[in-house]
């Protein structure tokens, strides 16, 4: 899921136990020219027990619970 959307935001919080100001230090946000802008960058994995925050492009891996 990726993190642009809004809606997923809340969730990954509660996930991971993360605030939203931590998540946003460890994606970062759009730039101001990107038709995203403003919004926040990453994808969340969840395989099994672990959660994965990586970069919503070159898919690094950001973050992780395990």
């Amino acid at each position: 899921m990726y993190l642009s959307d809004e809606a997923n935001i809340e969730y990954v919080c509660d996930i991971t136990g993360l605030a939203l100001d931590e998540l946003e230090c460890i994606v970062g946000r759009f730039a101001k020219h990107s038709h995203r802008a403003g919004k926040l960058r990453g994808e969340v994995l969840i395989e099994g027990d672990s959660i994965i925050i990586r970069h919503h492009f070159t898919k690094k891996v950001l973050w992780t619970n395990s």
